[in-house]
Formats: structure tokens, C-alpha cells, sequence
């Protein structure tokens, strides 16, 4: 009840309390004893927020630079897409693209969520993880800037958008991304407050961008108007990338 009173206030401690939860409402009988429960089932809870708790002081603190928040507001907007074998993004600030990035699915991408590269049935964990990286990759230059009256959020899947502006998911792969988020945007000043939704036929940069490892696509190139923007350098997804561990249930990938 604390915990989720503290959520109320703090809207990154919402998709940690799902174990919180499922313990306090299971009904089936346990050998743990009457009004008792077994560490396990809470443990990871725990330490998610006892590791939130030491890492940064959240939305409870924040800090901003003079010169930045007394300087000229910025429209931020970073549009993001996914295929089934890649991910895509770019930064607008003011509506002009600054930068973008581009990746594909790794090994260690489909061991951690248990989706081959090339498979439909992935892409709502692959668009949910495209905004991951793009925050991740911008934060330094998102985080302390200030913004006229947004940092939003564009893509053409509903539940990525969904996901990076309520922090709620299904159990399961799609939550662990949205605890990373948690974790991320814990310590920004701002935080997304607007995502849109935008067809997929004119998401057209961040689609090309998705699609450099298409295999069908053999004639790919940079769109025009991404030549001249920088290209964001991506770390290697593998444990270090991650605050939380996961562990998913087998699927035999």
C-alpha cells in the first residue's frame, strides 16, 4: 500500500510493483504459512527498488543548469520504428532532424526476449525497445535541456507509445522494458508527456532507417534527408546495457 501510494507520486516506481501486487492477491495456499509469503516472490521487487531508491533521488529532486533553463525553449520529438530485423530513430529538435540511429537485432536481443530476428510475432517488443535505445543513446543531450512545452513521443505502434508514457505492460518482456525506462527516466528533469501516433506510410524516415538489415533489401540506402545528420554511435546491447535483470522463460532460441 505504500509502495503503490508512493507511485501515485512518483510515476517511475508503476510498472515495479507487479510482484508487489500478484503476491498480495494470490490465492492459492503456500507452505509459507498463514499471512506469510516466501522472500522470493518479492525479492525482485525489492531490490528494483532499493536500487532506484540509491542510484538517484527520482522525481522527489531534481536539478537544473541556469543557463540551460533560462535559454530559448526547444520543441523535442523523437520518432522512432522497428521492423523484424532492425531498429530506427531520429531526434527533431524545433522540427529539424539532428540525429539518428540505426541497429540490428542482435543475438543477445533475441536470447534476452525470446524473438528471432525476421519474425513478425517480435515487433511490438522490438518498437518498445527502439525507444529504449534512442533515450538511452540521447540522453545526455536530452537531459537538463529545457523545452517549450514538450518532449514527445512518435511512432505508429500503440503499445510502444503506450508503454513509454504509462509504464504499463503485460508481464514479460514488454515490462522489462518499461522498468528500464522507469529507471532511465528517473533521473531526467523532464519526461515524455505527449506521444503520437503517425501512420505508417508516413513514419517514413525511421522505417528506412529500421530496414538497413532487411535482407529483401539490397538496394538500401540513407534517405536523403538524413545525409547530412549525425549518426548516433549505439554500446553493444549485452548485460552491462542493462540496469535490471532479466530472465525470460525458455522458448528454445
Amino acid at each position: 500500500g505504500k509502495a503503490n501510494h508512493v507511485a501515485s507520486l512518483i510515476w517511475t516506481w508503476k510498472p515495479f510493483l507487479d510482484e508487489l501486487w500478484a503476491t498480495a492477491e494470490a490465492q492459492q495456499r503456500s507452505n509459507a504459512g498463514r499471512q506469510h509469503v516466501w522472500t522470493k516472490q518479492v525479492a525482485g521487487t525489492l531490490r528494483r527498488l532499493i536500487l532506484f531508491l540509491t542510484r538517484q533521488a527520482g522525481e522527489l529532486s531534481r536539478t537544473w543548469s541556469v543557463a540551460s533553463h533560462l535559454s530559448p525553449a526547444a520543441d523535442v520529438a523523437v520518432v522512432f520504428d522497428a521492423s523484424p530485423w532492425g531498429l530506427g530513430a531520429v531526434l527533431y529538435i524545433d522540427n529539424v532532424p539532428r540525429y539518428y540511429l540505426l541497429d540490428k537485432i542482435t543475438p543477445f536481443d533475441e536470447q534476452r526476449y525470446q524473438h528471432r530476428s525476421g519474425d513478425h510475432r517480435g515487433q511490438q517488443v522490438w518498437e518498445s525497445l527502439t525507444i529504449l535505445v534512442a533515450l538511452k543513446a540521447w540522453f545526455p543531450i536530452i537531459v537538463g535541456r529545457r523545452f517549450s512545452w514538450r518532449l514527445s513521443v512518435r511512432g505508429d505502434n500503440v503499445t510502444a507509445l503506450n508503454l513509454v508514457l504509462r509504464m504499463k505492460a503485460k508481464p514479460g518482456a514488454l515490462k522489462a522494458i518499461a522498468k528500464e525506462l522507469a529507471m532511465l527516466l528517473a533521473s531526467s528533469p523532464y519526461r515524455p508527456t505527449s506521444a503520437y501516433h503517425i501512420a505508417g506510410l508516413t513514419n517514413v524516415l525511421a522505417d528506412a532507417l529500421s530496414r538497413k538489415h532487411d535482407p529483401n533489401k539490397t538496394d538500401w540506402h540513407l534517405p536523403e534527408q538524413l545525409k547530412k545528420v549525425e549518426r548516433t554511435a549505439l554500446p553493444a546491447r549485452d548485460d552491462d546495457f542493462y540496469m535490471i535483470t532479466y530472465t525470460p522463460r525458455a522458448s528454445g532460441i
